[in-house]
């Protein structure tokens, strides 16, 4: 079966501004950002309108990504960029062995969730600290990979301990070796606030 990534990126603009020709040029050229003007001062039927825009985009599976009370009247511009990637495993998981099990939230906390297995020959990685698997996807070049500590560590613990050194390590050394992978099925979702962060990177 096929797989489907798309990259959605725009930038909507306040109706009682604009924005320098030579930005919307970077946006659309650099970004891949598509320009929209959008009348802020009735902040619901804006936000709707990305959201709107952002589910089409998605294929309907992000379809509230703009919460309420987030825009107002004030607001003069807003940048999106969604992802919307969806692919079959290359060896799919048997719902069969799908069981609940324990998942360590912490190194004093669990959870019962449901979890997947498997034994297949996957791309496998190792070294004092952690443990590695890559797996793939059916007709694409892309790659999941799963990194696991040998002791139980803290969010932040795993956090301070992670970095892209280690990631490429994963991905550059793993050897094809048979693997009883047990993977908890789960959903992500965060909100965070990025202001901060674009301050730093030089943005006012």
């Amino acid at each position: 079966s096929s797989s489907t990534a798309h990259v959605a990126n725009s930038i909507w603009i306040t109706k009682r501004g604009s924005f320098a020709p030579s930005f919307l040029e970077h946006a659309t050229k650099v970004f891949s950002a598509e320009p929209h003007s959008i009348d802020f001062t009735a902040p619901e039927n804006a936000r709707s309108t990305i959201n709107a825009w952002i589910a089409e985009q998605t294929h309907q599976l992000i379809r509230q990504l703009i919460p309420s009370g987030s825009i107002t009247s004030e607001t003069i511009s807003v940048l999106v960029n969604a992802l919307y990637f969806k692919a079959q495993w290359s060896e799919p998981f048997s719902k069969a062995r799908t069981k609940d099990e324990d998942f360590w939230l912490s190194p004093g906390s669990t959870i019962s969730v449901p979890t997947m297995h498997s034994a297949e020959n996957q791309g496998y990685f190792e070294n004092e600290s952690w443990q590695g698997v890559q797996l793939g996807y059916s007709g694409a070049s892309y790659t999941f990979a799963l990194l696991v500590p040998k002791h139980k560590l803290s969010v932040h613990g795993v956090a301070s301990e992670l970095s892209s050194a280690l990631i490429q390590q994963v991905l550059s050394s793993s050897e094809i070796k048979r693997v009883h992978l047990a993977l908890p099925r789960f959903t992500i979702r965060e909100a965070q606030e990025l202001v901060p962060l674009l301050r730093r990177l030089g943005l006012s």
